[in-house]
């Protein structure tokens, strides 16, 4: 009866400590995605701000163009990764690719601001981007609580 106990035990943390790992990889590789846009994007945005103001439009259109490009190419990277088999995993997985939408959708709104031709498109732009700015600050907080959420179902400790 002991020896069967310990081989089901050991059986049972085997398991836990497995789908824990499968949790972490998990979330490493969404982090990891997330990640490889700051450098990017930083260096870009601030191009971008330095070219709007200066007037020079056709350079916002294709700095735009090109955060847009990148962000729908970390999209479909996330939309082809399976969801393991772990708790809140389609959740977490669900929640990133709705921040990265949001985001996605703010420079789509950026390299249309690029190509308005008058200043009343410019002032309508500007205020759909600020409202699109404020979506994708909500769905990047949302993206994190789900992140606790999947990291406390699955044991993982977030740094």
């Amino acid at each position: 009866m002991g020896k069967k106990f310990f081989a089901v035990a050991l059986l049972v943390t085997s398991l836990v400590a497995c789908k824990s790992k499968t949790a972490v990889d998990f979330n490493n590789k969404l982090v990891a995605i997330e990640n490889s846009l700051i450098g990017p994007m930083t260096g870009d945005e601030k191009k971008a701000s330095e070219y709007y103001k200066a007037g020079n439009y056709d350079s916002v259109i294709v700095i735009g163009g090109r955060l847009e490009n990148l962000l729908q190419s970390k999209i479909d990277e996330i939309e082809s990764i399976k969801a393991p088999d772990v708790e809140q995993a389609e959740n977490f997985k669900t929640s990133y690719l709705k921040a990265f939408k949001a985001l996605k959708e703010v420079y789509t709104i950026f390299k249309k601001l690029g190509s308005a031709k008058t200043d009343e498109e410019r002032q309508m732009l500007t205020e759909s981007m600020q409202t699109m700015f404020e979506e994708k600050e909500q769905a990047t907080k949302d993206m994190q609580a789900a992140q606790r959420i999947f990291a406390s179902a699955n044991g993982i400790k977030l740094q």
